[in-house]
């Protein structure tokens, strides 16, 4: 009696699933009727019953099973510092190579151009205590990279440093990576825009990507 009831709702499902079917991508109705004819055959009524009774546990089973499993978010904002920066242009090439000579190319800018909030923030777990390399860092930073402030954020800041106490007071405690710009040197190094302590005052450098980043490492991020 009980695989009798099973085969009369399994019908009524299918006569649902086929109404549904034809307001689909075409391309999803060949996967479903893939992972259908992928099904055992040989599974037990009973168990079968479970499941059809079970359509979250099964969703989530389906789910695990056929997705990869969803890319962990490291990006973490500290809440030391949040300070309102213009929109300002991204700077072109030859621009940097004006300040900086060793820069040959640009690998990328995804710095926005808009006014933002600039915010700090970290990729090592909360109870991550040691550095991670820099392919590791980078990583990291992926998910995320249209939050990444660059170069005119970081020349701006340095800029007007004077102008915000909180950020002076984080003067030797962090240093702060601005990786929405990556430049290329001539000699094959890969850098990044970077401020740390230079004497009184916050310094404006780059630091390369062959290094570490290390707890007392930050990256300017815009907020949410």
């Amino acid at each position: 009696m009980v695989f009798k009831k099973y085969k009369q709702k399994g019908t009524a499902m299918k006569k649902n699933h086929g109404t549904a079917l034809l307001h689909v991508d075409g391309a999803y109705v060949e996967f479903q009727q893939a992972v259908i004819r992928a099904l055992p055959r040989d599974i037990p009524c009973d168990i079968a019953l479970g499941w059809q009774r079970n359509g979250e546990g099964l969703t989530k089973v389906l789910r695990e099973a056929l997705l990869p499993p969803a890319e962990e978010d490291f990006l973490r904002e500290t809440g030391e510092l949040s300070i309102q920066i213009p929109a300002l242009k991204r700077p072109t090439l030859k621009q940097l190579q004006e300040k900086w000579s060793w820069i040959e190319s640009i690998e990328r800018d995804n710095s926005t151009e808009e006014s933002v909030t600039l915010n700090l923030a970290t990729v090592l777990r909360v109870d991550e205590k040691n550095l991670i390399n820099n392919k590791e860092y980078e990583r990291r930073l992926s998910p995320n990279i249209s939050r990444l402030l660059g170069c005119q954020h970081f020349e701006w800041l340095v800029s007007h440093q004077d102008e915000y106490p909180v950020f002076m007071n984080l003067l030797g405690k962090i240093y702060i990576d601005f990786p929405g710009l990556v430049a290329l040197g001539k000699d094959g190094f890969r850098g990044v825009p970077y401020s740390n302590q230079n004497g009184e005052r916050w310094g404006a450098s780059w630091r390369w990507l062959s290094g570490n980043f290390h707890q007392n490492g930050r990256v300017a991020v815009s907020s949410k």
